[in-house]
C-alpha cells in the first residue's frame, strides 16, 4: 500500500506488515505492484515460446544432457530459437522461440497443444532445416507435455532504464 513521501507499507498474508522506501515488483510485466511502478501497459512483444520438459535428461535423453551441461544453450537462427536449461532436478526445459504475430500459437499454427505428441511432431516440423535430429537441432525431444507462452512487456521510452522485464503469461 502506497505511503506518503514514496513509501510503501507490505501487507502480508499472516496479518503481519513491514514498511520500505522502496519497492521492487520484478516478478513480471502482469505483476500487481508494476501500475506502482509504471503507467506503461504491457504489449505483445512479437516472440512466443513453446516450453517443453525433458525429465531426468541425464537418462532420457542423454545427447540433450551433455550439450546443455549444467548450463543453458541458446541457437538461434532465422526468426527461431532453441532454448533449452537445466534445472538443479536433472530435468531439462526447453524454450522453443518463434518471432510471430501475436495470433500465430493456437489456434493458428496448427500445433496441436492439446494432442502432445502431435504438438512435438508439428514443432519438429519447423526445425527440419536445422540438420539431424541430434541435442541441440530437435528441440522437440522433449516430454509430451507442451505450453505455448506469449511473451508481453512494456515499452521502454526515453532515456530512463526499463523497471520491468519480459515475461510469459500462460493462456
Amino acid at each position: 500500500m502506497p505511503l506518503q513521501g514514496g513509501r510503501h507499507e507490505l501487507r502480508f498474508n499472516d496479518g503481519s506488515t513491514n514498511r520500505c522506501d522502496l519497492l521492487a515488483g520484478a516478478d513480471s510485466a502482469w505483476s500487481r505492484v508494476r501500475p506502482l511502478a509504471t503507467c506503461a501497459t504491457p504489449s505483445y512483444a512479437g516472440v512466443s515460446f513453446i516450453e517443453m520438459d525433458v525429465p531426468d535428461a541425464g537418462r532420457t535423453q542423454p545427447e540433450i544432457s551433455e550439450l546443455v551441461g549444467h548450463s543453458s544453450m541458446y541457437a538461434l537462427a532465422e526468426n527461431k530459437g532453441n532454448l533449452p536449461q537445466c534445472s538443479a532436478d536433472g530435468r531439462i526445459r526447453v524454450y522453443i522461440a518463434f518471432r510471430c504475430d501475436e495470433g500465430w500459437l493456437p489456434p493458428s499454427s496448427a500445433i496441436p497443444f492439446h494432442q502432445p505428441a502431435q504438438a512435438r511432431e508439428a514443432t519438429r516440423s519447423y526445425f527440419r532445416d536445422w540438420g539431424s535430429p541430434t541435442a541441440g537441432r530437435d528441440p522437440a525431444a522433449a516430454d509430451l507435455h507442451a505450453y505455448h507462452r506469449l511473451q508481453h512487456g512494456c515499452p521502454h521510452r526515453g532515456s530512463t532504464p526499463p523497471r520491468l522485464v519480459y515475461s510469459a503469461r500462460l493462456p
